[in-house]
């Protein structure tokens, strides 16, 4: 399944699965001008909420430095609905500050849009 044709509930179960697999932790590169900033693909094989939605076979190094609807966009989501919960997810990804915060702060996206919470986690 793509993303253009997930519900909001299937994104964000693929999301959170994919961040509780990397025990919550961001997905970073190097910048050029030195900073580690948040990345779709992280050099270290991590990714960020929205890039665990984009399949290997779509996504490209161009789409590092896109918002999540600009990504959205390039994956032809018309869903406004699952472009919001995108760009929410990807702002709690890259301003949370340590795993139990940004566990958290899913929680409360799985709150604030009636989405639930996947088992076990």
């Amino acid at each position: 399944m793509t993303l253009r044709n997930m519900t909001p509930q299937q994104a964000f179960t693929a999301a959170v699965c994919g961040l509780a697999s990397q025990n919550w932790e961001r997905s970073t590169r190097p910048h050029p001008i030195g900073i580690n900033a948040c990345r779709y693909r992280g050099d270290d094989g991590r990714r960020c909420a929205v890039g665990w939605l984009i399949p290997d076979e779509l996504y490209t190094e161009e789409m590092e430095g896109e918002a999540a609807d600009g990504v959205a966009d390039l994956l032809g989501v018309t869903d406004r609905a699952l472009v919001v919960l995108l760009e929410d997810m990807q702002d709690t990804h890259d301003t949370s500050r340590s795993y139990l915060s940004m566990r958290e702060h899913f929680k409360r996206i799985a709150d604030r849009y009636g989405l639930a919470w996947p088992e076990g986690l």
